[in-house]
């Protein structure tokens, strides 16, 4: 295989998976912090995506980094919008799933217990909001993304106050905490959208 043929099955593929999940080289451009013409040129053949950019699509497309180089088979259908967004919530629902057990068996086994159970709510909202960071960073969605870490800094400091506010009144300053946890999150997300903005 020379390599106008290895550049011709990538581009098919990159093609291939854009079309499955209905997007157009614009909107795919988009997603990627890329723009249209990078693509255009990857799909037409032109050039190859670098090997970290390969990847990025692969992770994004859910599929492996193999099936963008294989010739001679179908490729696989990638996640679509629908079935990553199900994945997601199913997958946070698993946390809550889990609180409400702790907080329904806690109550029938140990109906007086010394302890405020229903904490294990507060406690679901930044586990539930890591697992939803995970995917969203795994699928490239940064605006996404920067609300998982406002609202995982948000649940993990309510959690610590509603812990411990009877013990240490003054415990409320934490709050004040999450002003510089934001700022340098929202400029570590502008940091991430300006470095992958192609030269091409």
């Amino acid at each position: 295989m020379n390599e106008t043929e290895f550049k011709r099955i990538v581009a098919d593929n990159i093609a291939f998976y854009r079309k499955q999940m209905g997007l157009t080289q614009l909107q795919l451009a988009e997603k990627l912090n890329y723009s249209d013409k990078a693509i255009s040129k990857w799909e037409r053949g032109e050039s190859l995506p670098e090997v970290y950019v390969l990847h990025s699509l692969a992770s994004f497309f859910g599929v492996t980094l193999n099936d963008f180089l294989t010739v001679g088979r179908k490729p696989r259908t990638p996640l679509t919008i629908k079935t990553r967004i199900l994945i997601s919530i199913l997958s946070a629902g698993i946390v809550w799933l889990v609180a409400t057990v702790i907080f329904v068996l806690t109550n029938l086994i140990e109906p007086n217990i010394d302890f405020d159970i229903w904490l294990v709510f507060i406690y679901a909202i930044p586990l539930s909001s890591i697992v939803l960071l995970v995917f969203s960073l795994l699928w490239g969605n940064n605006r996404l993304s920067f609300a998982f870490v406002t609202a995982l800094s948000v649940g993990l400091t309510l959690s610590i106050y509603l812990s411990l506010f009877k013990f240490y009144p003054h415990i409320w300053y934490i709050f004040i905490a999450l002003v510089p946890i934001e700022i340098l999150a929202l400029f570590w997300f502008i940091f991430r959208k300006i470095r992958k903005v192609p030269t091409e």
